[in-house]
């Protein structure tokens, strides 16, 4: 978790993050905003990891959720579900929302 993040969500399309694991599970990306701060299931998008310890690239599609919005102070990544499962994050990056006013 870091909690030192103050961006606009019309910024962000989508984060992704490479990764591996031991077996296939799902991530869930929690998200806060200035008007809804903490971490609530209702905030969360989530994909599945399926790459059999092969790193995988997993895309979280941010920009279509409804509490996407306004100012994002807050991210979480869970980036397993279950107990034993061993991972490796190699990145995180944003892919910026097209035709945004970078101001």
């Amino acid at each position: 978790m870091n909690t030192a993040y103050d961006f606009r969500a019309n910024r962000v399309a989508k984060l992704q993050v490479r990764m591996r694991a031991t077996q296939a599970t799902p991530l869930e990306l929690f998200f806060a905003t200035a008007t809804l701060p903490g971490f609530s299931g209702a905030r969360s998008t989530s994909t599945t990891y399926t790459g059999n310890g092969a790193y995988q690239t997993l895309t979280f599609e941010v920009a279509g959720h409804v509490d996407w919005a306004g100012t994002i102070t807050d991210l979480r990544l869970d980036p397993v579900s279950g107990v034993g499962i061993q991972f490796d994050i190699d990145w995180i990056r944003v892919v910026p929302a097209p035709a945004v006013n970078r101001d």
